[in-house]
């Protein structure tokens, strides 16, 4: 039992950690995907347009695919997606999954205890 709730602890620290590592208020999280074929000047350039929007490159994706997941504000989120080297953009979800998966797996552990 000590375990149970040890790592239900853990649990819930991790899914107020995501929370934290999401987009700051007025911003969104957003995956751009690169038009074919991907060049360094496409990245380059989508890197440079990120930030003269204000917003932040939070990673490159650099295999399959190759894109960006970045953080924008939300009013300047159509200046990136009208780019001609954008093939698409999608809203990144993970934060709201991690904290749900979170919420699944502690009630399963505590069932009724909660």
């Amino acid at each position: 039992m000590h375990f149970a709730r040890l790592f239900t602890t853990l649990i819930v620290i991790l899914s107020l950690f995501a929370f934290v590592v999401s987009a700051e208020e007025g911003f969104t999280d957003y995956i751009v995907a690169i038009t074919k074929p991907v060049t360094d000047e496409k990245i380059k350039k989508a890197r440079a347009d990120v930030k003269a929007a204000g917003g932040k490159i939070i990673y490159e994706i650099k295999t399959g695919s190759r894109g960006l997941i970045v953080s924008l504000p939300d009013e300047h989120v159509s200046a990136l997606d009208n780019k001609d080297y954008v093939e698409y953009m999608e809203r990144d979800q993970e934060d709201l999954l991690t904290f749900s998966s979170s919420c699944l797996l502690v009630y399963l552990l505590m069932g009724d205890k909660i």
